[in-house]
């Protein structure tokens, strides 16, 4: 066992190193770092507030297009039924509820493809991967 030499502190790392280094600069240098990082932050929010306000623009414009089609398909006989790239409902009209007997709740946990008829599901898939990859969409029966 070995005794530590209690007459002399013991030496501890710093938690923070560069705070350190901090306390040794002159007002003036102090002062200059803080406006380049004023900078920097200026600079990275030029760079993330115009992205957020498209984002935000584009969350605006789905939900009015949603809005669009709900209120446009509300009152069809037909069902309407709409599926984003990843196979997830996205919409559904009350006629597809009412022709196929599912409420909106069960429609979502069931797989899309159900409602294709087999002979057709090759070609849909291979049309979902082509618009998925950037394809446009062409007409269809």
């Amino acid at each position: 066992m070995y005794l530590r030499d209690t007459s002399r502190p013991a030496k501890v790392a710093p938690v923070f190193p560069a705070l350190d280094n901090l306390a040794r600069l002159t007002p003036q240098t102090l002062w200059a770092v803080i406006a380049a990082l004023a900078v920097v932050v200026l600079i990275l929010a030029a760079a993330v507030l115009p992205q957020v306000r498209r984002r935000r623009q584009a969350e605006r414009a789905v939900r009015e297009a949603k809005g669009q089609l709900q209120a446009i398909t509300a009152t069809m006989r037909e069902g309407v039924i709409a599926y984003d790239l990843q196979y997830q409902l996205a919409f559904a009209n009350p006629a597809f509820e009412r022709l196929t007997g599912y409420p909106l709740e069960d429609i979502r946990d069931q797989q899309f493809l159900q409602y294709i008829h087999p002979d057709d599901r090759p070609a849909l898939v291979a049309e979902w991967e082509r618009l998925a990859q950037g394809g446009t969409l062409r007409d269809q029966e």
